[in-house]
């Protein structure tokens, strides 16, 4: 069913969390589960929007901080309010190992100014429209960059970069109303729909200590995977009666060859 995670699950989190790792979420939830949701699918604190209520996002946003109610009124920022707390959990835990899910606010509709926009309202509330206008999308992801360097940042200043694995990617392609130009050709956005537009999307990782940059792989990749390549990557052994989908793509991040996918099946559904 959409926008619910079944409480018997397994996720990452709980597997590391076992072996040893601080965890914790912050962004977006949209995943149901009450208060205690976040906790119970293995993070030890969050920082999140959507949790058990939907407030504004953006501008004076509404969140839940382990278990609390925040209403911010002063101009906040919810991307910054999030990724901060990120920020702070890092160095808070920057001496045992440590996991960090960031589901993004940005870059999702309202597209609405960011601080760094000429027309930012600190005093705002959001926009009154479902998808406010598509004209701020560009602001909006050069200020998900921005927000990724800062995380980069912080990573570097404590002396974690090096041995830190990073995936940056996105759930879906772009929303319908973005419109994006590549050379002479205009892409439509293909959100929520099973199309190349709707379901292909980047990932990125860095890893230093392990991890030559600069190369493209095209070795077709699953969210699925995801789970056994941290759990490779960490040594941490997935359970057999768990019978997860995923193949670890740990061999691809280190140059070497793995055990690439031919196909994925995608199926899409808002009503369950």
């Amino acid at each position: 069913k959409f926008g619910v995670l079944d409480p018997a699950q397994t996720t990452f989190a709980h597997l590391l969390r076992r072996a040893g790792y601080a965890t914790c979420v912050v962004g977006k939830w949209q995943l149901l589960g009450g208060v205690d949701g976040p906790g119970h699918f293995g993070f030890d604190e969050y920082c999140l929007w959507q949790l058990t209520r939907r407030p504004g996002r953006y501008p004076n946003p509404g969140l839940e901080i382990n278990g609390k109610q925040v209403d911010y009124t002063g101009g906040e920022y919810g991307p910054d309010v999030v990724s901060d707390y990120a920020c702070d959990f890092i160095e808070r835990h920057k001496d045992r190992p440590l996991l960090v899910y960031y589901p993004m606010i940005l870059t999702h509709c309202p597209f609405e100014p960011t601080p760094d926009s000429p027309d930012w309202d600190p005093k705002g509330k959001g926009s009154k429209a479902y998808k406010g206008n598509a004209k701020y999308f560009g602001d909006m992801v050069t200020y998900t960059d921005k927000i990724v360097g800062k995380i980069i940042a912080k990573l570097d200043a404590l002396g974690l970069r090096e041995n830190t694995l990073v995936l940056f990617t996105g759930d879906n392609g772009t929303d319908k109303p973005v419109v994006s130009q590549m050379g002479d050709v205009k892409v439509v956005g293909g959100k929520g729909q099973t199309t190349d537009a709707g379901t292909r999307v980047p990932l990125i990782v860095d890893w230093p200590a392990a991890a030559e940059g600069g190369r493209v792989c095209t070795d077709l990749v699953d969210f699925s995977d995801v789970l056994p390549t941290l759990c490779e990557a960490a040594g941490v052994a997935v359970p057999g009666e768990l019978g997860v989908d995923g193949r670890s793509f740990l061999p691809q991040v280190k140059g070497r060859e793995g055990n690439p996918r031919k196909w994925i099946y995608c199926w899409y559904s808002r009503s369950g």
